[in-house]
């Protein structure tokens, strides 16, 4: 968006990740990338770490909501992937217009878990609400 009463394009009031231009001061464009490396720095490690504790046996067999957990997680790893191969990746270099269907592949997966992420907390929320109205019942109706 262009907040400084200019009329802009459009196509220029984006920037890479897909999201509003930040402003042009350096300390807020410096902020942004600090968000964006310590949110990868922490996410993508944390949830390969989330995936393998709620997929070790002993823990999913007893806890219903322990494959939706590790579902989000792995949603989560791909989704962090995504926006580093966007931010960093070859976009318009020689390499991806020697391989189009690379950035189609990680455009649709990036894409896929964007929009799986709230209908997997829709499930993990419904699965919930049954094993607090219907406690016995749980294990007959989930995964």
């Amino acid at each position: 968006m262009n907040l400084s009463g200019n009329s802009g394009s459009v196509a220029g009031d984006f920037n890479d990740t897909g999201g509003p231009m930040p402003s042009e001061h350096p300390g807020i464009h410096a902020l942004s990338d600090v968000i964006f490396y310590v949110t990868v720095t922490l996410g993508i490690p944390g949830n390969i770490l989330s995936t393998i504790a709620w997929l070790r046996w002993h823990v999913a067999r007893r806890n219903s909501s322990a494959i939706y957990l590790a579902a989000l997680a792995i949603n989560d790893v791909i989704y962090l992937l995504r926006l580093i191969f966007r931010r960093h990746g070859p976009a318009g270099s020689h390499h991806q217009q020697q391989q189009p269907g690379f950035g189609w592949l990680w455009r649709g997966l990036g894409e896929s878990a964007r929009i799986l992420e709230p209908l997997l907390v829709l499930a993990f929320t419904v699965e919930r609400l049954f094993a607090i109205l219907r406690p016995l019942q749980v294990s007959c109706g989930c995964v």
